[in-house]
């Protein structure tokens, strides 16, 4: 599984683990080669899953050991790929509901047009408006949003059309 730091493939791992019983490896990339080799041969000769969990495929990390990198070029690749803006609104709205921050309806969908397309990005800017709930005591809007957060360097404020939220943006 390859996928950005943030996009939920621990959790995918840990999920996929406890329905499967599969063997799951977080930042293989990182893992220590000789292991890495022997998991995945005890894996096959058992007949179970491995799970491998990334940032980048496997053609791109440093493999010494060849056994292993013929098995790492043969294993097929899922990936999770940067949020768009619906699916940044959906994790921001999320994130604010877990954390018990409330929230206008629109919050969500102002703030996604405004972040870049980074599940890190995303999970710090929430984590600011869970921090601007908590020190103002107030349900977030869209204008406390702009005046607190939008004037600082993550998000751009402008609503107007052709403004720095819609630059690149089709029409």
């Amino acid at each position: 599984l390859v996928a950005p730091p943030k996009s939920g493939r621990s959790l995918i791992g840990h999920m996929t683990a406890a329905e499967t019983g599969a063997t799951v490896i977080d930042d293989a990339d990182r893992a220590e080669e000789e292991r890495l080799f022997h998991l995945w041969n005890a894996a096959r000769d058992a007949g179970h899953n491995l799970l491998l969990i990334a940032a980048e495929a496997p053609p791109v990390w440093q493999v010494a050991l060849p056994d292993l990198r013929t098995r790492l070029a043969t294993a097929p690749v899922a990936r999770i790929t940067a949020p768009d803006e619906a699916v940044s609104a959906a994790l921001i709205a999320h994130s604010l509901e877990l954390a018990g921050s409330a929230f206008a309806p629109d919050v969500p969908e102002f703030v996604a047009r405004r972040t870049p397309r980074c599940y890190e990005d995303v999970d710090a800017i929430v984590s600011r408006l869970n921090g601007l709930s908590l020190s103002s005591g107030q349900k977030l809007s869209v204008g406390l949003v702009r005046q607190a957060v939008c004037h600082e360097t993550d998000l751009q404020g402008s609503d107007e059309p052709g403004g720095t939220a819609d630059q690149g943006r089709a029409g």
